[in-house]
């Protein structure tokens, strides 16, 4: 049996631009477990789209158990994953479509799949491992309670999550889940609007009180970068609520001459990075630190959480599809 060290460039390199390209769901490399998977258990070469699409689900469920999360793994199946030609395994010369809905393994993905069949598995948990951080960690009670007994450890989270290289996605959910449990303490509630069912241009956090926030992960260093920006939010938020107050920007950093120049824009206000994380500093309980804990895991399930486990009831150790 070949040695996973002696796969080929052509292999690893594909497999590097698929996970560089993955923005919400790795679908490439599951499909590409997949059909490997078959590969190895049907020997053959051909399979047909409905062979493919019943190996597809289970094959997620065992990228998820071997991974330890549910985040980022796969999305519902969908024929164009293997049909088109321009992307995902059809990009990467993975397989080939030879008519009627039939797709030919490579001879190079033959030759190596009962490495890759243990090789994809382990690189998927690697990549994972470092997209999420410790964001895998707070699915487990036991350590969030004790991230949240330290506070060290949970500033330390907040910080590195809030500056993660992501479209940011991390650093809305960070803001929000501090905001949330810090606002509690003032009867105030405050609530994230997703991409879906944003009712109102520009909203990011909304909340009981009349205030609306935006959220941009941006280092604001130019004026013209001020005057752009303001311009997006005159767009979205008509004039009596800016100039009430009622408007609250969060960004990432600001430099000092932006900083005054934004505070003539009448009544805008404005959160950075760093004045969240001082907030943060407020929030002494251990148990108000696990709410934000658990609230920023429950936030990127809604973003990156598969529907695949979820629909036959998978927990992560127990899965009806794998015990078939």
């Amino acid at each position: 049996m070949r040695k996973q060290s002696e796969l080929p460039n052509d292999i690893t390199k594909s497999f590097d631009e698929m996970f560089a390209s993955a923005q919400t769901k790795l679908i490439a490399p599951a499909i590409a477990y997949t059909v490997v998977r078959l590969f190895e258990e049907m020997g053959k070469d051909v399979f047909t789209a409905i062979e493919i699409s019943r190996r597809y689900r289970p094959a997620v469920c065992e990228l998820v158990h071997h991974a330890g999360t549910n985040l980022h793994l796969g999305a519902r199946f969908d024929n164009a994953y293997i049909s088109r030609e321009d992307r995902g395994v059809g990009k990467h010369g993975i397989l080939r479509p030879i008519g009627s809905k039939r797709y030919k393994l490579s001879p190079l993905y033959q030759e190596h799949a009962f490495v890759l069949t243990e090789w994809i598995p382990d690189q998927v948990k690697i990549f994972l491992n470092r997209k999420l951080g410790p964001v895998i960690k707070l699915g487990d009670s036991t350590q969030r309670l004790a991230i949240a007994e330290d506070q060290d450890a949970f500033l330390k989270l907040l910080r590195e999550q809030s500056e993660a290289k992501d479209s940011g996605t991390s650093f809305e959910i960070i803001s929000f889940a501090i905001l949330k449990v810090y606002l509690e303490k003032f009867a105030c509630r405050i609530y994230r609007d997703t991409r879906t069912f944003t009712h109102e241009g520009g909203t990011d956090l909304s909340t009981d009180f009349g205030a609306v926030y935006q959220i941009k992960k941006l280092k604001i260093t130019h004026k013209n970068e001020v005057d752009k920006l303001y311009s997006e939010i005159k767009t979205n938020f008509d004039a009596d609520r800016i100039q009430d107050g009622r408007v609250v920007l969060i960004i990432d950093d600001i430099t000092p001459d932006c900083k005054s120049y934004l505070l003539k824009k009448n009544s805008l206000k404005y959160f950075q990075r760093s004045d969240l994380l001082e907030i943060a500093t407020l929030i002494r309980d251990a148990e108000d630190r696990q709410k934000v804990l658990r609230t920023i895991y429950e936030q990127f399930c809604i973003e990156y959480a598969n529907d695949i486990c979820a629909r036959h009831n998978c927990d992560g150790y127990h899965c009806a599809l794998l015990s078939k």
